[in-house]
């Protein structure tokens, strides 16, 4: 292949790319995604864009938009406020999965990655949120969630994540007559089964999540639509068909 036919591949990944900006922007009422909601869009992820530009701000600016401020640099502060905000949603420390989900869905919202490389480990972003309120005298509930993660663990011979509340499974919507439910199995066949049981209405599964983090996605999940709970079916939502389309755009969480 020579140098033409590579330098035209070249010109043709960049073209795409910046239509598909454009198009998903439209989509988001004229706004440019985030980096992270980007690549769950368009299956375009970092790998390919920085073969073209070095930084995300750069390609918004290619296609006409403004750089999102979350893309240029970040405040440690303005980070430490986002995931306070981020603790009160879900009133838990959040855990991997959670986070990646919260900054796939709010373009507002940094990536994991961001805290990790401005704070470390768990703990270490833990003391940092602790101590950022108790110094402040503010958010007694978040100071309440934090201060116990706050310390290393004394053993651990695997690395440090967000949660130790993981394990491989998946989080399933399931529709019975107008209502749908949110829950996490490691087999969705079976506990489907058991929701049946329990129902004068077939159940049918509308879509599953494959994950290494089910007990946050399905957290994130029911905070989310906590609004459209039902008051008189339990843990069951009336949800609309953006709701439906919204959950069904995660094929898997790792």
């Amino acid at each position: 292949m020579n140098k033409i036919t590579i330098k035209q591949q070249e010109i043709m990944e960049r073209d795409h790319i910046i239509a598909e900006i454009q198009r998903t922007a439209r989509e988001n009422g004229n706004a440019p995604l985030g980096r992270g909601k980007f690549k769950n869009e368009t299956g375009i992820t970092e790998s390919h864009w920085t073969k073209h530009w070095a930084r995300w701000g750069d390609a918004l600016l290619e296609a006409g938009y403004k750089p999102n401020e979350w893309e240029e640099g970040y405040d440690e502060e303005v980070l430490i406020e986002k995931l306070i905000q981020l603790i009160q949603e879900i009133n838990k420390f959040p855990t991997l999965g959670e986070l990646k989900l919260k900054s796939a869905n709010d373009q507002y919202f940094p990536s994991h990655a961001t805290f990790k490389r401005h704070f470390g480990k768990k703990h270490e972003i833990a003391k940092r949120v602790y101590e950022y309120c108790r110094v402040r005298g503010n958010f007694p509930d978040v100071q309440q969630v934090c201060f116990p993660l706050s310390n290393p663990p004394k053993t651990s011979s695997k690395p440090e994540e967000f949660t130790s509340e993981k394990q491989f499974g998946y989080v399933y919507l399931m529709k019975s007559g107008t209502y749908y439910t949110i829950g996490k199995s490691d087999h969705t066949g079976r506990r489907s089964y058991e929701h049946e049981r329990k129902l004068p209405e077939k159940i049918k599964i509308v879509h599953t999540i494959k994950t290494d983090d089910p007990f946050g996605v399905e957290s994130y999940w029911g905070n989310r639509f906590m609004n459209k709970k039902t008051e008189t079916k339990g843990s069951w939502y009336k949800l609309n068909a953006n709701d439906i389309r919204n959950f069904k755009r995660w094929k898997k969480i790792f």
